[in-house]
């Protein structure tokens, strides 16, 4: 079924929440923001991302600013930022299955690379960073077009709400992953083709689906 993961990266193979919320909360007295306190965590984890932005009093029109400074921010301390315990070993047994392993980020592509090698990550085929916030659907479709591919040959790895509704937008099936930034009620919610609630589940559920085809 599937040839091709296409995969997200904050939260879903690196744990950067706990990174990104010591860097916002050192920029939020300065802007105005309500700070996000350790028991906040997961109420916030649990709203849509408009409403996150509400609770924290952050103008919807302020994010795109937010975003660039968070990313600076991250550049200047990606040594504070882990990957996902489990996740590279998956990684690699996906690679060596034949599974084609791709990238699709918001986050800053430069970022992305520099932590992959610090790490030791298996390598992707490409690595397309940089992906609007709310445009990763436009992102995916131009994938799959400059890969001649039909969306039944990939899959998309994510762990928001806005991954799953990007994909439905243009029928390209999603595994949501519940360790990442968005609580799982969220999640299934969005109704995902299917969930990982551990690194060692994507196993299953991408190669059960290339040996039933035959690829």
């Amino acid at each position: 079924m599937y040839k091709t993961a296409l995969f997200d990266w904050d939260g879903t193979l690196i744990d950067s929440r706990s990174a990104l919320i010591k860097l916002y909360n050192e920029m939020a007295g300065k802007n105005g923001y309500i700070q996000i306190r350790d028991d906040k965590v997961s109420e916030l984890s649990r709203l849509p991302i408009r409403e996150r932005l509400r609770a924290l009093e952050i103008p919807y029109y302020h994010l795109p600013s937010l975003i660039r400074k968070l990313k600076r921010a991250q550049r200047q301390r990606a040594d504070i930022i882990e990957i996902v315990p489990g996740i590279s070993a998956v990684l690699k047994e996906l690679k060596d299955s034949g599974i084609h392993l791709h990238l699709l980020s918001s986050n800053s592509q430069t970022i992305i690379e520099r932590i992959l090698v610090q790490y030791r990550l298996p390598a992707f085929e490409s690595i397309c960073g940089d992906v609007p916030l709310f445009g990763k659907h436009r992102a995916i479709r131009r994938f799959i077009k400059e890969n001649r591919m039909s969306q039944n040959e990939i899959v998309y790895i994510g762990d928001e709400r806005r991954d799953i509704e990007a994909c439905k937008k243009i029928g390209v099936p999603v595994i949501a992953v519940t360790w990442g930034y968005d609580a799982t009620a969220l999640l299934i919610e969005a109704r995902p083709n299917a969930i990982a609630h551990d690194p060692s589940e994507l196993l299953p559920l991408l190669l059960s689906s290339k040996s039933q085809t035959g690829r």
